[in-house]
């Protein structure tokens, strides 16, 4: 698991293995500007591509959740 920072959101991406063997790749927002309130919402976007290693999984996630916060489009 690995912590972004982009415009008002943090996020997280993890990888973990799939049943094929393959990797998947999901990312996990939420607003900074909750990060002091005890329920924090959160929204998780899961990458619909499989990938061959856990580093090209990881990197995809960040590229994708970078584009998605800086676009606005988290679903928040």
């Amino acid at each position: 698991m690995v912590y972004f920072e982009e415009g008002g959101y943090c996020f997280w991406c993890i990888a973990s293995k799939a049943e094929s063997g393959q990797w998947e790749a999901v990312v996990n927002f939420q607003r900074k500007s909750d990060m002091n309130e005890t329920r924090i919402p959160g929204m998780a976007h899961k990458i619909k591509a499989e990938f061959e290693s856990e580093a090209q999984a990881i990197d995809a996630a960040q590229q994708y959740g970078h584009q998605t916060a800086r676009r606005g489009d988290v679903g928040l």
